[in-house]
């Protein structure tokens, strides 16, 4: 039966046996009131899965991670990754490098000579990327606001990349000295398993010029790490011209990966303006530090 008409909410009350306790004030209330709490509390687990599951596809589905995006777990989803155990000197292997060329890099008007093709320019940072047998190659080229010298201290300060470099999970620094330093790193990539690696880098000037070299070590370093790929195909240099009378930077970047593994190549073109785009905005937001 229908009480809408009388302006009455339409709930009809149960037949009752004679002699039974007359229902309290309020009480047919009671059991709409206990289903809408838990229609609410239903629909709030709803969105939360729903919000995870789309952060998974958005993070499946995205171009290569931001290089720079670190999705910070939900409080009571996932716990913080534990810490890693530094290795003992005794257990480092000699390093075995492949042979890299010694000085400069070539400008960057030399990217299509060497077969680099231009992906378009984001943030005034123009990308280029050059297909290779495996993994990724891809260069950048923009200006930095700070003089050659300042950019090659934020790039050689290897202890404060973790301040600026995203997905950079660990680092050590094995060995350092007068235009050189050796360094140890592990990625925590989004659905991929971790990578790590161990690069050679080396660094100087030709007057006003400088540079950077890195090369990653084909054996030697730290031991393996059970449940993380270790990459060992993976080299790169940054040419750092002054540009505005000295006071800013003509950068060239370029760099080549192959991270191994089961790693989608797709990903290394989807986003490659804006990531690279966000590494040179990065290093303008680390050069106040290096006055």
């Amino acid at each position: 039966m229908c009480n809408a008409g009388r302006g009455q909410d339409s709930v009809v009350a149960p037949n009752r046996p004679t002699g039974a306790e007359p229902p309290r004030p309020g009480a047919r209330h009671a059991a709409p009131r206990r289903s809408l709490e838990t229609k609410l509390h239903l629909r709030g687990s709803m969105n939360r899965a729903i919000s995870l599951l789309a952060l998974a596809w958005v993070v499946a589905c995205s171009g290569p991670p931001r290089v720079p995006v670190i999705v910070t777990p939900l409080d009571g989803i996932a716990d913080e990754p534990a810490p890693v155990a530094a290795a003992s000197p005794s257990s480092l292997g000699p390093l075995v490098t492949p042979p890299e060329p010694a000085g400069p890099p070539a400008p960057a008007s030399a990217l299509a000579a060497e077969g680099f093709e231009s992906l378009g320019e984001q943030r005034r940072i123009r990308v280029y990327r050059r297909k290779v047998p495996s993994g990724i190659a891809l260069a950048a080229e923009g200006t930095l606001a700070g003089s050659p010298d300042r950019v090659l201290r934020v790039l050689i300060d290897y202890p404060s990349h973790k301040r600026w470099q995203k997905h950079l999970r660990e680092q050590r620094i094995l060995a350092r000295g007068e235009g050189f330093t050796d360094v140890y790193e592990r990625l925590e990539l989004p659905v991929l398993d971790d990578r790590d690696f161990v690069v050679h880098v080396t660094w100087g000037s030709e007057g006003d010029l400088r540079w950077l070299r890195f090369v990653a070590a084909t054996s030697g370093g730290p031991p393996a790490v059970d449940g993380v790929v270790r990459v060992t195909a993976h080299s790169g240099s940054w040419r750092l011209e002054p540009a505005a009378g000295g006071q800013r930077t003509h950068a060239a970047y370029r760099f080549h990966i192959d991270l191994a593994g089961s790693f989608p190549m797709w990903l290394g073109s989807g986003q490659a303006a804006a990531d690279l785009s966000d590494l040179f905005e990065s290093i303008d937001r680390e050069l106040p530090r290096y006055p």
